[in-house]
């Protein structure tokens, strides 16, 4: 797809923000949530839909990871783990940045906090 994000009201990631685990659609044109969907009734011409949430550690669903196709399909059950297995490995790269941010953060108030007593700042 060229498009990096949908409208809201058209994005299959909005049905996996909100289920347990991975959300499939094998035929968006046989699902009657999709059926009509511009984006399955005209470019990109989506058919098949596999999307997993990717959650903080906090369970709270944040974005998606998702696989798409122009024809009706199934994934394998190795094929389905390894989403979920990127999944995870994604989550944990948002948490590893978002500590990685937070002690950048620290580290300057501390910065600010040394000059502050040394009387340089």
């Amino acid at each position: 797809m060229d498009a990096w994000e949908t409208p809201k009201e058209h994005a299959f990631c909005v049905y996996t923000l909100k289920s347990p685990g991975m959300f499939v659609v094998p035929d968006a044109l046989l699902d009657e949530r999709f059926r009509e969907n511009p984006l399955v009734t005209g470019p990109p011409n989506i058919r098949f839909y596999a999307g997993v949430p990717i959650r903080t550690e906090l369970g709270e669903a944040i974005a998606t990871l998702c696989v798409l196709d122009r024809v009706p399909r199934m994934l394998s059950g190795d094929q389905s783990g390894a989403l979920e297995m990127l999944s995870r490995q994604v989550a944990a790269r948002f948490e590893s940045y978002g500590r990685m941010q937070q002690m950048a953060r620290l580290q300057a108030e501390n910065d600010r906090m040394q000059r502050m007593l040394t009387g340089r700042g």
